[in-house]
C-alpha cells in the first residue's frame, strides 16, 4: 500500500489517539498542551512538565514527532495503522522504561484524551475541532477568546493552572462544531459541560483494556432497501460495524456505503483495512481481518 499524506483533521484525531496511548503505555505523568513552536511554523499536541519543558511534540503541520531531542519519523503513517505502535515508537525514543504508574488524575487525562479523539473521529466529516482554552502562540499567550461562548463552572475557576505562569484555563479544552460551542472539558476532573455549564452525557469513552480506555475508530454505515430508500444511516465503531452490517444482510437490503470516517486518500478497501489494522487487537484469536472486507 502506498504511503499517503493525511489531511489536517485526520492528524488532529490521530494526535489525540497517540497522546492517550503514550500516557497509557508509560510511566509519564505529564499534562497536554497545544503549542506553536518555531514562530508558529508548527502546530503540536504536546506533553509538557509543569515548568513548561516539552517532552513530546506531535507536529500536526508535518508528518513527524519530536520525543525529547529524537525525531520519530512518519508518526501519522504509523498511527493510521496502529496508534499503539506509534506511541511505542515515541516511548522508545524518549527512553522511558519505568514501571507504569497511573494516578487518579492521569487516568482522567487518558480517558479525556480518548473521548476527545472519539468526538473528533465520529465528527471528522463536519467542522468539529478541539481548542485549548489557554492560547500559547506567536499571536499571544493567555485565555482563549472562545471561552466566552461557555458558562464555566465556578469550581473549575478555582483550580490551579497546569503549567507555571498559567491560570485555570490551561486545564480546559473546548470542543467546537465550527464556531458553535459543543462542550468544555476539564482535564483534571474529567468532566464535560455544555455551553450552559451543564454536564453533558458521557461522550464515547472507548473500549477498555487493562481497565484503561482506548480510542474508537468510526465507520459510516448506509443501508438502503431494494427501491433505494434509506433504511439506516449511522456511525458505528469498528467492533460493531460488521455486526450491524450482517444484521442488514437480508436480500432486500443493500449496503451501498461502509466508509471509514477518515480522510485517507486511497480506495475504500485499503482505507477500511487501515482502520482495522489500527484496532487489530479487537479481533478474536484466529480471525482474519480481511473478513471485515467481505
Amino acid at each position: 500500500m502506498n504511503r499517503t499524506e493525511l489531511g489536517p483533521k485526520s492528524k488532529e484525531v490521530l494526535s489525540w489517539m497517540i497522546i492517550s496511548e503514550v500516557l497509557r503505555q508509560s510511566a509519564l505523568d505529564l499534562d497536554i498542551a497545544v503549542l506553536h513552536p518555531g514562530g508558529g511554523q508548527y502546530d503540536t499536541l504536546s506533553l509538557v512538565t509543569y515548568e513548561g519543558n516539552s517532552i513530546l511534540h506531535v507536529n500536526r503541520n508535518g508528518v513527524n514527532a519530536l520525543a525529547n531531542d529524537t525525531l520519530v519519523e512518519d508518526i501519522f503513517d504509523t498511527a493510521a495503522k496502529s496508534p499503539a505502535a506509534a506511541a511505542a515508537a515515541i516511548i522508545r525514543a524518549i527512553g522511558e522504561s519505568k514501571e507504569k504508574l497511573f494516578t487518579a488524575n492521569k487516568r482522567n487525562r487518558i480517558e479525556v484524551a480518548v473521548k476527545i479523539a472519539n468526538f473528533l473521529a465520529f465528527n471528522l466529516r463536519t467542522s468539529a475541532h478541539c481548542e485549548w482554552a489557554w492560547m500559547d502562540s506567536p499571536y499571544g499567550v493567555g485565555p482563549s477568546p472562545e471561552l466566552s461562548k461557555f458558562k464555566i463552572p465556578e469550581a473549575w475557576k478555582k483550580q490551579k493552572g497546569l503549567f507555571a505562569e498559567t491560570t485555570w484555563e490551561s486545564g480546559v479544552y473546548l470542543l467546537m462544531m465550527g464556531e458553535k460551542p459543543y462542550a468544555a472539558v476539564n482535564m483534571i476532573t474529567g468532566e464535560f459541560v455544555d455551553s450552559e455549564g451543564l454536564r453533558r452525557p458521557v461522550l464515547a469513552k472507548g473500549f477498555e483494556e487493562d481497565g484503561l480506555a482506548r480510542s474508537h475508530i468510526g465507520f459510516m454505515l448506509v443501508v438502503e432497501d431494494a427501491n433505494g430508500l434509506l433504511i439506516m444511516g449511522e456511525e458505528a465503531h469498528i467492533a460493531d460495524a460488521r455486526k450491524k452490517r450482517m444484521s442488514y444482510a437480508e436480500e432486500y437490503y443493500s449496503l451501498p456505503e461502509q466508509s471509514p470516517i477518515y480522510e485517507f486518500e486511497c480506495d475504500q478497501d485499503e482505507a477500511i483495512l487501515n482502520w482495522i489494522m489500527a484496532e487489530r487487537n479487537l479481533l478474536a484469536p484466529g480471525e482474519d481481518i480481511r473478513d471485515y472486507l467481505s
